[in-house]
């Protein structure tokens, strides 16, 4: 299923490499180590942006039904109501097996669809409400913290429109919701990081900061890390550099990694930002 996000906006990226705001690395492990204390590990928390538009839109629907999803303006079409509440599943998560989850009903789904909407989305109060129908429970390829997982989905026909809108069919139980920190509640999807394991205990981070280089224009990165028995946060600072005067140096941002040396093996324990809280997928 090839799936693209609604929207980006409003969607927390992690911390700037080297920001010092916010929690200590030490608050957010103890704030996710407490979360955590009565929840089978791994933890599943999906990092997939939802809902999630699967198709195009047409030239002749120009943008309005975009707008509406946007908003949350979204109602649901009679089959809905009529779709009989599922059954809970069995999903396979990587490294660890089998896991039996819930799943909600086809009108709590479009429920949370219509409440991930923002009144910011350019819709000025004048958009019409847009129809889900035709209600399909499907399993569909996400991100989590588990690593890439097939999930429970539940995805709707918009009235009118050859588009269908996908949104993860989790019942509550099954995921976590992430602890408050000084700042806020941290995102679960929309970050620019990710991981991938290296060995039995390092892990590469990947993120969006400076270009590579000892130059004025250049910047290096360390990491560091704090671990529990549930959590591993990785930190990623910037070192000192020099800028050159009256150089001018590009703005754009550039792919980098730098490796996190662990304790020991990551395991079953939640990666997370040391800065910022926010859950980090590792993507093997």
């Amino acid at each position: 299923m090839c799936a693209a996000a609604l929207a980006v906006a409003g969607c927390a990226t992690l911390g700037s490499p080297g920001q010092s705001e916010g929690p200590s690395p030490d608050a957010v492990v103890a704030a996710w180590e407490g979360t955590l204390q009565h929840v089978p590990l791994p933890a599943l928390i999906v990092t997939s942006s939802m809902p999630a538009q699967i198709g195009t839109w047409s030239v002749a629907e120009g943008g309005h039904n975009k707008l509406s999803l946007l908003s949350g303006r979204v109602v649901s079409g009679p089959d809905v109501a009529r779709t009989p509440p599922p059954a809970a599943m069995t999903v396979t998560l990587p490294r660890t097996g089998g896991r039996r989850v819930g799943v909600i009903t086809a009108e709590q789904a479009v429920a949370a669809i219509a409440a991930s909407g923002s009144p910011d989305s350019s819709c000025d109060g004048d958009c019409t409400p847009v129809t889900l129908e035709s209600p399909r429970l499907v399993l569909a390829p996400m991100k989590t913290t588990a690593g890439p997982v097939r999930l429970p989905a539940w995805t709707f026909q918009v009235r009118g429109s050859k588009v269908r809108i996908s949104q993860v069919a989790l019942a509550p139980a099954a995921t976590v919701i992430p602890p408050e920190l000084a700042g806020g509640r941290p995102a679960v999807a929309g970050s620019d990081w990710s991981a991938r394991l290296i060995g039995r205990t390092a892990v590469a981070v990947t993120f969006v900061g400076g270009p590579e280089g000892d130059g004025p224009c250049g910047h290096r990165y360390t990491a560091t890390v704090t671990e529990s028995d549930r959590v591993v946060a990785v930190s990623v600072d910037e070192a000192d550099h020099a800028e050159g005067s009256g150089v001018a140096c590009s703005a754009i941002g550039a792919r980098r990694t730098v490796t996190a040396e662990l304790a020991g093996p990551l395991g079953r324990r939640l990666l997370v930002d040391g800065r910022t809280g926010q859950v980090v997928t590792v993507t093997n």
